[in-house]
């Protein structure tokens, strides 16, 4: 075991159960990035080395990886494996030699000072396989490595509706270079994803109500046999939190949403952070990935990244498309979701600017930031989704996030003290670096002017508070 392992001790929930700390109750940052099919065959020796370096250098803690069967493949297909073959056998029991090639990645992401969240593969599997056959993956993954310092989801897109031959048709529709079956193959995908979210007919609300009911008892398992009490959450599809589709389980550590692949979800991004965050520490495990669907940019993550922290989480989760699913130009797996590469992937500057902005928070308390609805007053009438985030620390820092889409140029921020003076730092979101200063005394209020053209970021401290470590 490499010097990161024996150094690294497993995150943990703090005191009061809003945020996460290390073993020594310092304050955690989740700052994860999404590699599901890292313990397949896509994920070559060669390619982890240079992913690890770059996360690790970028500020990363925490990678997702899936172990027994990713999204959007059968289990027993080529994809699903590695050079062990793949996790479950056709008689319902489990390949050993699946593990022992998986255990090579998990401790390389230990060795490179990040967390593997272990994710015991897709939702839909377990209508497939059983119950008892995911007790029996989550019994291997605990007698592995439950003694590492690793963090646990009980499984992904819990309550997602895709039936194997439609997600085999959906695949197969796709024929490279030919531009009309590629945006087919991309309506089949949508569709059955409004399927998944909506529960249109009663037979799929039954079936989805007792997957959910799989699951929970299968979480209960995990915590019954876990003897080091690693952090435990799971991934959803659907437009709730975790909490909300189990019914507030004892079980769950971290309170978690998928805002997933679309701007039309920026709303319930927010809405569910700020509801989300009051009794456990929440974290958006999937927004919109960069480059998905030839799609969401930099100022796309910028935005998810501020928009969920300032509105409430204590973390975030990024992904990279190329990255979650190993593709290449030469073999452009799931290219239903956009071609890629993830070698260009591992350039995408979103990844870098959220890394500083990670880096930039650890300056100040953030843990204690609290979403502040009531603080902004804009002086003109319009009011967009892009709207600034608010959140302050205990009437010591005051942050605001000015998305670029914004209509207004001018913002109010109000609840200051008349008998203090305060420091106002206009930063960069893409850089982290301060652009401008300037202070301000004896007001209620301070306005903001913030151009249009880009994103802003402002900071407010009192100047007679000295920064709390």
């Amino acid at each position: 075991m490499g010097n990161a392992q024996r150094v690294l001790q497993p995150p943990k929930l703090s005191p009061d159960g809003r945020y996460l700390t290390d073993m020594n109750g310092k304050p955690f940052f989740w700052l994860a990035d999404t590699w599901w099919f890292a313990a397949t065959k896509r994920m070559s020796e060669s390619a982890l080395k240079v992913l690890l370096h770059d996360r690790a250098k970028k500020g990363f803690t925490v990678i997702l990886l899936v172990i027994g069967a990713p999204p959007e493949v059968d289990p027993f297909s080529v994809e699903a494996g590695n050079e062990g073959g793949c996790a479950f056998l056709q008689n319902g029991g489990l390949n050993t030699h699946y593990f022992d090639h998986a255990d090579g990645v998990i401790r390389k992401i230990l060795a490179a000072g990040m967390f593997p969240c272990i994710v015991g593969s897709w939702g839909h599997h377990i209508d497939r396989f059983g119950v008892e056959t995911m007790k029996h993956l989550w019994l291997e993954i605990t007698n592995r490595w439950g003694d590492l310092p690793v963090i646990y989801c009980v499984t992904a897109e819990a309550d997602v509706f895709l039936q194997g031959s439609a997600l085999h048709e959906t695949i197969s529709s796709v024929r490279w270079g030919r531009l009309f079956r590629f945006f087919n193959a991309l309506k089949i995908v949508r569709k059955l994803f409004r399927t998944a979210a909506g529960g249109q007919s009663e037979e799929i609300r039954r079936l989805l109500a007792t997957r959910v009911e799989k699951w929970d008892e299968v979480a209960r398992y995990i915590r019954q046999i876990d003897k080091h009490a690693h952090l435990l959450t799971v991934h959803l599809h659907r437009k709730l939190l975790a909490s909300e589709l189990f019914h507030h389980p004892g079980w769950l550590d971290i309170d978690t949403i998928q805002s997933g692949h679309t701007k039309s979800n920026a709303g319930f991004m927010v809405e569910a952070a700020r509801r989300g965050c009051k009794k456990r520490p929440f974290i958006n495990l999937e927004p919109w990935y960069e480059g998905i669907l030839g799609n969401f940019g930099p100022s796309d993550q910028r935005y998810a990244f501020w928009a969920c922290i300032l509105s409430g989480a204590k973390g975030h989760t990024y992904g990279a498309h190329g990255i979650w699913q190993m593709a290449t130009r030469s073999d452009p797996f799931l290219a239903h979701w956009g071609i890629s590469d993830w070698q260009e992937a591992i350039r995408y500057e979103g990844a870098k600017q959220i890394g500083l902005a990670k880096q930039w928070l650890m300056k100040i308390p953030w843990w204690k930031l609290t979403p502040d609805i009531q603080a902004t007053a804009t002086e003109a009438e319009t009011i967009t989704p892009y709207e600034p985030f608010v959140a302050h620390i205990n009437n010591q820092y005051v942050l605001a996030y000015f998305p670029k889409g914004r209509k207004n140029i001018c913002y109010r921020l109000n609840n200051f003290s008349t008998h203090h003076t305060y420091s106002v730092t206009y930063i960069s979101p893409v850089t982290m670096l301060p652009q401008r200063e300037e202070t301000f005394t004896n007001q209620r209020s301070y306005s903001m002017q913030a151009p249009l053209s880009k994103d802003w970021l402002v900071c407010i401290s009192r100047f007679d508070e000295k920064t709390e470590k």
